[in-house]
């Protein structure tokens, strides 16, 4: 537990480490960068969810899949299927 220092107005002083926690991005964030700098890499052809999980693998497949779906629903991410009709490829809009 981490003690803080009260004033006599009981208002709280925040540790400067804090401060910098605050001016982060939040982890979905970072993901939703990273998965979008994949897939401006990859050109016009775009990129299938096992591409993505290959190229950033240090990140769990599930939080992969949460950033495509949410950027398909933000409309910055297209899903066009491959001439077979079973995978997805994702593009840029």
């Amino acid at each position: 537990m981490v003690r803080r220092q009260v004033r006599h107005n009981k208002q709280v002083i925040k540790d400067p480490s804090e401060e910098e926690e605050m001016r982060e991005l939040p982890m979905y964030e970072k993901i939703k960068n990273a998965v979008l700098k994949t897939i401006d890499a990859s050109g016009d052809a775009g990129c299938t969810a096992r591409e993505l999980q290959g190229s950033l693998g240090n990140i769990d497949p599930r939080r992969i899949r949460e950033a495509t779906s949410a950027l398909t629903g933000q409309l910055i991410l297209k899903r066009v299927t491959c001439r077979c009709g079973s995978t997805p490829i994702y593009t840029r809009v």
